[in-house]
């Protein structure tokens, strides 16, 4: 029996590596996944934020909630 991976799984996997938060809203930021808390909250270091491909603010730390967003490692969105 194989063990199916949740998307906590795959958070905790990617921790320390560059990825991709979109927002609802359509909103982009970039940055470097540090943390993700008990309730789905992902922390990122280093932050960008790109508004319809285009580069709108820098950020250091900054906080999403999973729960309104899709979150890939940047290189599955090259």
């Amino acid at each position: 029996m194989s063990h199916k991976q949740t998307p906590r799984d795959f958070l905790k996997l990617i921790i320390g590596r560059p990825v991709v938060v979109k927002l609802n809203s359509g909103a982009d930021y970039r940055g470097v996944l540090i943390s993700l808390d008990g309730y789905m909250n992902v922390v990122l270091e280093q932050t960008e934020e790109y508004v319809d491909g285009q580069l709108k603010n820098k950020y250091g730390d900054t906080s999403y909630e999973i729960r309104s967003s899709w979150i890939s490692t940047t290189s599955t969105c090259e």
